[in-house]
């Protein structure tokens, strides 16, 4: 009996030990992970440089770039390849281009930074190292950011070996690249021109105030009904609530400029936007609402010259879909409400999220 129960407890105890090596080895795995990911971020920001980069698509478009402590100058080059207009053109330029009222955009700066969160990364995403190569004349360490959830979009980045600038940064859907950005020339530390990163003035007729506000809070902050959803894809969590305030006073000679886009002009503007965003540590889902009859929304339906309201079914809501290029976007009415609902997650996802709106 002595015996067995000193076999028994020599066993837990190399059970034990196991699961506290395996429980060690997950920690360093995934610190070793979330260094990866921070040492290609941080380089980004912090390494000054100036170069040529190109975005492939059905076309390729060139800019050319300068960077210092996370201050940015960007130039349009040009566009290359491509034989009549993408299908992204077609589309509303919602979320993920340019033209769209930056106040209205989902996700705001969220969608510029790659890494939200890298504890929640590591665990929603599978980082390995996958060989070497060479971008822009310079070697590269190449890392797999697989996503562990289906639906989800998965990334490689070839991570200049000498000081871990991302040189190369493509999305994948499987086997299938969605979308590539890579640097043609690239040269660190520089000699910036004088005034290279000066910054416009922003115009005194318009003026954004964003404040954080918890989810509770927003319909009191807002002034208006304000929709969030119960559920939300596997891994994901919040990552900002806010209410932003905006006030438009155009000049007369730009109000009657608008009068192509509004019969009256565009009219004095003092609104509120509820802003929620969700992430998977890569991935963001931004819900985006305001008044259905305010003019703010008057006007941003001017910027999505195909979207035609649709009525709400017993109730439940009913999402128009207006964008899909490396995710989704549709816009919901419902309750007085208007919301822009996007993500870089599967269109599917989002639909379900949406079904699972409430007032709040």
């Amino acid at each position: 009996m002595r015996r067995a129960r000193t076999v028994l407890v020599a066993a837990a105890s190399v059970l034990a030990a196991g699961a506290i090596a395996w429980g060690v080895y997950a920690e360093s795995r995934e610190a070793r992970a979330q260094a990866i990911l921070s040492a290609i971020e941080t380089a980004e920001e912090k390494v000054p440089y100036t170069g040529l980069r190109q975005l492939v698509g059905p076309e390729t478009v060139e800019l050319r770039l300068w960077s210092m402590e996370g201050v940015k100058r960007v130039e349009f080059v040009g566009v290359t390849g491509g034989t009549k207009p993408s299908r992204l053109q077609a589309l509303p330029r919602v979320p993920f281009a340019n033209g769209f009222p930056a106040f209205l955009k989902p996700g705001q700066s969220a969608w510029k930074k790659r890494i939200k969160d890298y504890d929640l990364a590591v665990k929603n995403y599978d980082v390995r190292v996958a060989g070497r190569d060479v971008v822009a004349g310079r070697a590269c360490e190449v890392v797999e950011v697989v996503a562990r959830h289906p639906g989800r979009a998965s990334y490689r980045v070839a991570a200049d070996l000498e000081n871990r600038f991302p040189l190369r940064f493509e999305v994948l859907a499987g086997a299938e690249r969605l979308f590539e950005a890579r640097f043609k020339e690239i040269e660190y530390h520089p000699a910036f021109p004088p005034k290279t990163f000066q910054e416009p003035k922003l115009p005194q007729w318009l003026k954004v105030t964003p404040e954080a506000v918890p989810p509770e809070g927003l319909p009191s902050r807002a002034g208006f009904p304000v929709w969030l959803p119960v559920w939300t894809p596997p891994g994901f969590r919040p990552l900002t609530s806010e209410v932003v305030r905006v006030k438009l006073d155009l000049p007369a000679p730009a109000r009657e400029a608008a009068r192509r886009f509004l019969p009256l002009g565009a009219p004095k503007l003092d609104q509120s936007v509820a802003h929620v965003d969700w992430t998977d540590g890569i991935a963001v889902i931004s819900v985006v609402e305001c008044a259905a009859d305010s003019d703010l929304w008057a006007i941003a339906r001017k910027f999505m010259p195909g979207y035609r309201p649709q009525k709400s079914v017993d109730g439940k809501a009913t999402a128009v879909k207006i964008s899909d290029r490396l995710g989704a976007a549709y816009i919901v009415e419902l309750g007085g409400t208007v919301a822009l609902v996007a993500g870089t997650v599967a269109a599917e996802d989002l639909e379900t999220m949406i079904r699972t709106f409430e007032r709040r």
